[in-house]
């Protein structure tokens, strides 16, 4: 099983409620007979029915199913109400399981793909496409190396050397660092927005050996493997605009590009100056690598999250001549923000990793420089996780940042 779907799911509290509605649905003298003789059943008959319908729910809650689900509901249905369906999800992300919901405003119970059929079967089949179960479109994920790929709806042949892209015409680029460990499917869903538009994407993923030895590692990627933003950009110079949308520890390589940028600014100030616009989701401090990395690695095994957080702590502490004062140049140029585009700052108050607190630091700071900072902090949403939980809300938010940049180009097909 690769995915759930569930459509106005009911509670047991809303037995009563659901059963004589949907047995005498124009009849309301028979719907409250039938709702006093089921609640009735329930508190009298509890061997022989309750403590059956209770071992169910309670198996619902607890899904040994781990595979991501779509949850379709109403803020007016009163069988499966906003409430029950609200707790039942939030249940699920705090174990681990991801959750796509969609609550409509005025949609009667398991009415709401017959109100409203398109947008019913645009999420459906989005949520098919992440699963695996559909294809995507014409997506093209093309490996360059083991850090570096191409996402597009086209297919191009890409030159290793000299990351030539054949585009035939002027395209939009989004480049995406990405988290540590994020899979395809994630970085997929992040990037359909851009695809949508008609963008490429250039994901940027980042290994954690890479992390603990930045010489070696991270900028090996940036300076002497040529794989950085920077180069693509220069062996493609029709890719316009270009934005930046980076997650989590992606913002410490983007800090070392920066670095680069820095030494040698002759080389790199046209290719800053194209810069459109800068997203940064759940954008990790270095003060918080201890924190957020044995998550990242080890999300259900709390021993070894712990084992690796020591290690960390003293990585930092034992090694600052190969590590840690890279991290904090690449910390000093991200504050610097030598590419002068507005920063739109995605996070949220529970995050561990990205703490409001130094996401804050970082805004107050821009702002003192004279740079406007676009700004959302959720209250519940978990480390780069804030388009899945609130997906209308982020796109939206993404969408008027963008138009106000002039960076976002008509969707493909419109």
């Amino acid at each position: 099983m690769v995915g759930q779907i569930w459509d106005s799911p009911a509670d047991i509290t809303r037995i009563p409620t659901g059963v004589s509605y949907a047995t005498f649905p124009n009849n309301k003298f028979l719907q409250n007979t039938l709702k006093s003789y089921a609640i009735y059943h329930l508190n009298t008959f509890n061997e022989e029915a309750t403590k059956h319908y209770l071992k169910s729910r309670s198996a619902m809650y607890n899904n040994p199913i781990r595979t991501p689900i779509l949850m379709f509901g109403s803020k007016k249905d009163p069988i499966s109400t906003e409430e029950s369906t609200l707790k039942i999800c939030d249940y699920w992300k705090e174990n681990g399981i991801e959750v796509e919901v969609k609550i409509w405003d005025d949609t009667e119970h398991v009415s709401h793909m017959a109100k409203y059929p398109n947008e019913y079967l645009e999420q459906l089949a989005g949520y098919l496409q992440d699963v695996g179960v559909i294809a995507r479109y014409n997506l093209s994920t093309k490996a360059i190396n083991k850090n570096l790929y191409l996402i597009s709806n086209e297919k191009y042949k890409i030159n290793p050397e000299t990351f030539k892209v054949e585009l035939g015409k002027c395209r939009p680029l989004a480049v995406m660092p990405t988290w540590l460990m994020a899979n395809e499917k994630h970085i997929n869903k992040n990037a359909k927005f851009y695809l949508d538009y008609g963008f490429d994407v250039l994901n940027i993923k980042l290994q954690m050996w890479q992390l603990l030895l930045p010489t070696k590692g991270t900028q090996v990627i940036v300076i002497n493997m040529r794989i950085s933003p920077l180069n693509y950009k220069l062996a493609n110079q029709t890719y316009s605009p270009l934005v930046l949308h980076g997650f989590s520890i992606g913002g410490y390589l983007w800090g070392e590009a920066l670095v680069q940028m820095k030494s040698d600014k002759k080389r790199y100030q046209p290719i800053a100056d194209k810069i459109s616009g800068q997203i940064w989701d759940s954008l990790a401090d270095i003060t918080q690598i201890p924190i957020g990395t044995p998550a990242a690695m080890f999300p259900n095994n709390k021993l070894l999250q712990t084992i690796l957080r020591s290690y960390l702590v003293f990585h930092m502490k034992a090694f600052d001549k190969i590590a840690t004062c890279h991290y904090r140049k690449s910390r000093d140029a991200f504050f610097e923000n030598i590419v002068n585009v507005p920063m739109l700052i995605f996070g949220s108050k529970i995050d561990p990793v990205a703490t409001e607190e130094t996401l804050r630091t970082l805004k107050e700071h821009l702002e003192s420089k004279g740079s406007k900072v676009y700004w959302k902090i959720w209250d519940d949403s978990p480390h780069v996780s804030h388009l899945f939980k609130y997906p209308e809300e982020y796109t939206k938010i993404m969408t008027d940042y963008l138009k106000d940049m002039k960076a976002l180009p008509p969707k493909s097909g419109t």
